[in-house]
C-alpha cells in the first residue's frame, strides 16, 4: 500500500476490503482510522513505514509504504457503515 505524506502524517484513513462474498465490489470496503506517530520504522504496534520510496516525478509529496504486521484497530475506529466505505471515502 502507498501513502502520500507517510511520514509525517499522524492520522491515515485506509480503505480495505472486508467481504470476499459481496455482491459489489463497492459493497466489501470499509474505511479504518488509523493513529500513528509521525516518522519511519515502526510508527505504532504491528504498523511500519519503512521510508520514503523514490520517484521520477512528484517529488513534492513523500511517498511511502506502510506494512501491517498483526497490526489490531480498535473497533470503534472503523466507519460506522462497515462494508460501505466506498460511499463513506466519496463523500
Amino acid at each position: 500500500m502507498w501513502l502520500t505524506n507517510g511520514g509525517s502524517s499522524n492520522l491515515v484513513a485506509v480503505l480495505v476490503k472486508t467481504d470476499e462474498g459481496a455482491e459489489s465490489v463497492y459493497k466489501n470496503m470499509t474505511v479504518l482510522l488509523i493513529d500513528k506517530e509521525p516518522g519511519f520504522g515502526e510508527v505504532a504496534k504491528g504498523l511500519i513505514v519503512p521510508g520514503k520510496i523514490e520517484k521520477m516525478g512528484y517529488k513534492g509529496v513523500d511517498t511511502t509504504e506502510m506494512v501491517f504486521d498483526d497490526f489490531r484497530i480498535p473497533r470503534p475506529r472503523s466507519s460506522a457503515a462497515r462494508a460501505g466505505g466506498v460511499a463513506v471515502s466519496t463523500k
